[in-house]
């Protein structure tokens, strides 16, 4: 796939003066899922610590085990690099796996204080992250 269309998808955008990486899954086919992921993996390469914010949202995303799985190694590879995260939209089989994720993370004694903040609605999670 081409990561022309998934670019629109993950990129940076400025919520109250501060640049945030939105990761933009709501809707996404699996394909262009896994690709988001690739794209996530080179917009962290050479970020100091601790200075990204971002903001994901999973809003009538797919579940699928391959997402899944790459999406916990790149965030894995990339937690020292993340300050502060929000997620919004998650319902259904994609909000069991993501918060089944950060409760294995926290029980493994992996919680930090980048740990995603969970919301239900874009709207809130970007007003939060505004905050931050």
């Amino acid at each position: 796939m081409n990561s022309l269309k998934t670019q629109t998808r993950v990129r940076w955008i400025e919520l109250e003066g501060k640049k945030v990486l939105l990761m933009e899954f709501a809707g996404a086919p699996v394909a262009e899922s896994l690709q988001m992921i690739v794209d996530f993996d080179r917009e962290m390469q050479g970020r100091a610590p601790a200075s990204v914010m971002m903001l994901t949202d999973v809003t009538g995303a797919q579940y699928d085990p391959s997402i899944a799985r790459q999406w916990k190694e790149a965030r894995n590879r990339h937690d020292a690099v993340v300050r502060v995260s929000a997620m919004a939209g998650l319902s259904g089989l994609v909000g069991i796996a993501i918060r089944s994720f950060i409760e294995v993370r926290r029980f493994l004694g992996m919680s930090a204080s980048n740990e995603p903040k969970v919301f239900e609605r874009i709207e809130d999670a970007r007003e939060w992250l505004g905050r931050q």
